[in-house]
């Protein structure tokens, strides 16, 4: 699955958001996969949301 396939997309004046939670637990594994699904969802909230967050890369550090 290329990267190009994830996208976000706009209809008309249409204005819906929703959050997105990741729950990982330290140390756990995570595959190449998912990994790379989590850096392409930690850029666009990069993106959106500007550097300006409490959270950095919408991770919280536990």
């Amino acid at each position: 699955m290329g990267s190009s396939r994830i996208a976000t997309i706009r209809v008309g004046d249409l204005a819906a958001s929703h959050e997105v939670v990741a729950v990982t637990r330290h140390g756990g594994f995570l595959s190449a996969a998912s990994r790379r699904l989590l850096d392409i969802l930690r850029a666009d909230f990069t993106k959106t949301r500007g550097t300006n967050t409490s959270r950095r890369n919408g991770v919280r550090r536990a």
